[in-house]
């Protein structure tokens, strides 16, 4: 590290504050993409790379413990006040996605295993720390973006809790809040100018059978079908193999 110019000193530690990773890491990626910042952060989160383990961290814990549950090992009635704290609108998508790197199990429940073994996966152990990495968060979110959303469902129906759920319900009785809500979250911000149409024939399918469902394997080829679309129904092949929401979707679009 002495032998290091300031300049190549100062990218370590910048790429430390973004990463949460040992000076190691940072110089190897660093070295890796010829000093230049942005493309080493990149690469860190696009390979998802982590923080060398650590023990647990008594910061950690303690932050844990400043946003538990009276009643339990676990964040619950305070999610929502840590999400605001890390400068996050608990309104936003962004919200999944950190209970998702928080290893929460369903309903934003943070339990305090998965919260600690989270949070040492990022790197971080105290809230500083969290706000610090907020805006790499978001770049994770949309490069890893199938994924992420593939998990949404599972997480929106409980199967990351119990993976024998296979069907995401048109309406979540607990929330009274529809399976589209959340859909459309996700793809608003994709190339997908019929999204008001497909959330609306989505809706009228729930209308039609309180009972209706989406199983997990449909849930996972709309976003392929908003994919391959790219913007332009005209792209549909109606040879292809699409589940039956997206042929009966197409079908009202034809007749408009």
């Amino acid at each position: 590290m002495q032998s290091l110019s300031t300049q190549k000193k100062n990218l370590i530690k910048d790429f430390i504050d973004h990463t949460q990773a040992s000076q190691q890491q940072a110089i190897k990626a660093l070295e890796k993409y010829k000093w230049k910042l942005d493309q080493a952060v990149d690469y860190w989160f696009d390979n998802g790379f982590v923080a060398e383990k650590k023990k647990v961290s008594q910061q950690a814990i303690k932050l844990y413990d400043e946003y538990k549950s009276e009643d339990g090992d676990y964040i619950y009635e305070k999610t929502a006040d840590f999400i605001s704290d890390m400068g996050v609108d608990p309104s936003e998508l962004l919200t999944y996605f950190i209970c998702m790197k928080l290893n929460s199990k369903e309903d934003f429940s943070l339990e305090k295993e998965g919260f600690l073994q989270g949070m040492a996966d990022l790197g971080c152990t105290t809230m500083a720390d969290l706000k610090k990495i907020v805006p790499n968060l978001r770049k994770q979110m949309e490069k890893n973006f199938d994924e992420f959303y593939n998990w949404c469902g599972r997480y929106e129906c409980g199967a990351i809790k119990d993976p024998k759920i296979k069907f995401i319900k048109g309406i979540n009785k607990d929330s009274e809040q529809k399976i589209t809500n959340l859909l459309q979250s996700l793809l608003k911000e994709k190339n997908c100018p019929y999204l008001d149409d497909l959330i609306k024939f989505i809706d009228e399918q729930i209308e039609k059978n309180s009972q209706f469902q989406i199983s997990l394997d449909t849930w996972d080829m709309i976003n392929v079908f908003v994919n391959e679309m790219k913007g332009n129904l005209g792209n549909y092949d109606e040879f292809g193999a699409w589940p039956a929401l997206v042929d009966e979707f197409m079908e009202t679009q034809k007749k408009e």
